[in-house]
């Protein structure tokens, strides 16, 4: 039974929920998941008989979920070899599945977060359709525990940010090294909890330390300055920009899919070059099993490190 606890809590919420669905309707797999762009990636796995576990990443237009939504087919199907909608999904083909339950999960303003949902190797008696009330009810109530979830997560977010106010570093103002680790290893537990994407790109200045011996002290913070306000400037509000060495920087691109984070990238490649500043570039983006950003970051950082030319 759901308690208390659970109920403000969405990764208790999501276990216990799907333990309860479980123990009521032995479906093989019960899942809460979640739609990013073509990505079906399941969050929450109640495993069975399957070996799906959590971070799982399926193509969502390859699912019955994706049918379920698009051609607002049956919520229901204790016999999926009878409903031809179904019959030819592909996913399918991936796994064997008799039977099927799916009904969205939505935010507060309607739009799909994802799904909750079952399926059965065999066929099922008719009468699971008698459960559908329960489930909609359910699926209700957990898209509302989610929607308030998410607002906490946001005004979380916000705090930590502040927090980590004291952590920054004195000759750019942003972030330094302990305030970067910090806000990314709280970034990375919320990205597990709700599926969240995001993207970390790294930026090494190639010659700061020639600029130094050449130019002089002044002229060498100056440069340094130059490149903190140009990567500063290119993040969002609520991106996270640290420096992390003495001529390294990188930025915490929040709830941004690789698509959308190498846009961000390229706009930060051509505002470097505007800015005849010689620095390599990479990013990393956070895979649905990935729960540690501070590993994403580490992937942007030998990429930059590697990059043969400037600008790369």
């Amino acid at each position: 039974m759901l308690n208390n606890r659970a109920l403000l809590n969405f990764d208790d919420t999501a276990r216990e929920l799907l333990s309860l669905l479980h123990d009521r309707l032995a479906f093989d797999l019960w899942m809460i998941t979640r739609v990013e762009d073509d990505d079906w990636v399941v969050l929450y796995a109640n495993d069975h008989g399957y070996g799906i576990s959590d971070g799982d990443v399926f193509r969502w237009t390859d699912s019955f979920c994706y049918r379920m939504i698009s051609q607002g087919t049956a919520r229901v199907v204790p016999n999926c070899e009878v409903n031809l909608t179904y019959a030819d999904a592909p996913i399918g083909r991936q796994v064997s599945i008799g039977a099927y339950i799916g009904v969205p999960l939505v935010y507060d303003d309607s739009r799909l977060f994802g799904t909750l949902c079952a399926i059965h190797p065999t066929a099922l008696p008719d009468s699971i359709a008698e459960e559908m009330p329960l489930i909609e009810i359910l699926a209700k109530m957990l898209s509302t525990i989610l929607s308030v979830c998410l607002e906490m997560s946001t005004q979380a977010r916000h705090r930590d940010q502040n927090i980590a106010n004291n952590l920054r570093d004195d000759a750019t103002g942003l972030y330094s090294l302990n305030g970067w680790k910090q806000l990314l290893d709280n970034e990375g537990k919320r990205c597990r909890l709700y599926g969240y994407p995001a993207c970390v790109i790294s930026v090494h200045l190639n010659d700061l330390d020639q600029v130094y011996s050449d130019r002089g002290l002044t002229e060498g913070n100056h440069y340094l300055a130059r490149l903190a306000q140009i990567v500063q400037s290119t993040a969002r509000k609520d991106d996270i920009v640290a420096r992390v060495g003495d001529d390294s920087f990188a930025i915490l691109a929040i709830e941004s899919t690789f698509a959308e984070g190498t846009v961000f990238l390229e706009r930060l490649k051509l505002y470097l070059k505007l800015a005849q500043l010689n620095a390599s570039t990479a990013i990393a983006v956070r895979a649905p099993k990935e729960y540690h950003l501070l590993e994403v970051w580490q992937q942007a950082e030998n990429a930059a490190s590697g990059a043969a030319e400037p600008g790369l």
